[in-house]
C-alpha cells in the first residue's frame, strides 16, 4: 500500500485590538500551508491526517500601550491512529494548552479564551480545515456574539 500523504505544515495568525500593531505586522511573513506542504507520510504506519486548531488571547503591552492579540494556529500533520498522543482530542488538546500556558507564563504573559480543537481524516490532503471564526479582514472582535448552532 502507498503511503498516506497530508498536508504538513502550520497556518499562524495573529491579530491586535491596536492598529498600529496590525500595520507593523507582515501577516504575510507568517507561517502559512500551500501546495508545496503536500508531502507523503514518513512510513506507512501513518494512516491518518490531523488538523489540530488552536486559538487564544493574550495581553502584552507594546510601548506602555496594553495590546490584545488574538493568535490562531491551525497545525496540519501525519498522525498513527493508535496513538492518543497523536490522534485523540483531550490528550492533544491539554498537552498543547500545558506547553502554551507555561511558553506563556515564563513571559508573564496570560493566556485567556483558549480553544483546541483536534480533526483527523484518513484520505490523501484531508486535512485543509479551517477555524470557523477565522476572519480575513475587518473588525472580529465582535466574534463572540455569533455562536452558530445547528438547530
Amino acid at each position: 500500500s502507498e503511503a498516506l500523504s497530508c498536508y504538513q505544515c502550520a497556518d499562524v495568525s495573529m491579530k491586535y485590538d491596536q492598529e498600529f500593531m496590525n500595520d507593523a505586522i507582515d501577516q504575510s511573513a507568517m507561517p502559512s500551508c500551500d501546495s508545496s506542504h503536500m508531502i507523503p507520510c514518513d512510513g506507512e504506519w501513518f494512516d491518518t491526517c490531523t488538523a489540530t486548531m488552536i486559538s487564544y488571547t493574550f495581553k502584552s503591552s507594546a510601548g506602555g500601550v496594553p495590546v490584545t492579540t488574538d493568535m490562531t494556529t491551525i497545525t496540519r500533520a501525519c498522525a498513527i491512529s493508535t496513538s492518543p498522543q497523536m490522534v485523540d482530542d483531550k490528550t492533544v488538546c491539554d498537552s498543547i494548552k500545558t506547553r502554551t500556558e507555561a511558553a506563556m507564563t515564563s513571559s508573564n504573559l496570560s493566556i485567556e479564551k483558549f480553544t483546541c480543537r483536534l480533526e483527523t481524516c484518513t484520505t490523501d490532503f484531508c486535512n485543509t480545515q479551517k477555524m470557523e471564526n477565522q476572519v480575513d479582514n475587518g473588525d472580529d472582535r465582535d466574534k463572540d456574539r455569533y455562536v452558530s448552532s445547528d438547530i
